[in-house]
């Protein structure tokens, strides 16, 4: 599922080393959980609302009918920054 951030402010976060490390902070207009969609792995980072939000829901079956409308070109390159981000995030970079 991808989440449209409506209103309020949310942090992505991973644990690394046992730790927590705040990805980015987003904001009303920002989108998160589309990695998980574009490439089946497992989610990557979680996210946590640092005050009240609100939020538009994407579903997989959404996603997957909007991308199969897309040409094959954008597709793919989709799929090559989704695994270019997991790398550099699973690093630490």
């Amino acid at each position: 599922m991808i989440i449209s951030l409506q209103s309020g402010t949310v942090e992505i976060v991973a644990t690394r080393d046992g730790a927590d490390e705040v990805l980015d902070t987003l904001t009303r207009g920002d989108f998160f959980g589309e990695m998980a969609l574009v490439d089946d792995e497992p989610k990557s980072a979680a996210a946590r609302a640092l005050d009240e939000v609100s939020c538009a829901r994407f579903s997989k079956s959404h996603v997957e009918e909007s991308l199969a409308k897309s040409d094959p070109l954008t597709y793919a390159l989709i799929r090559l920054l989704t695994k270019q981000l997991r790398r550099a995030t699973a690093s630490g970079s």
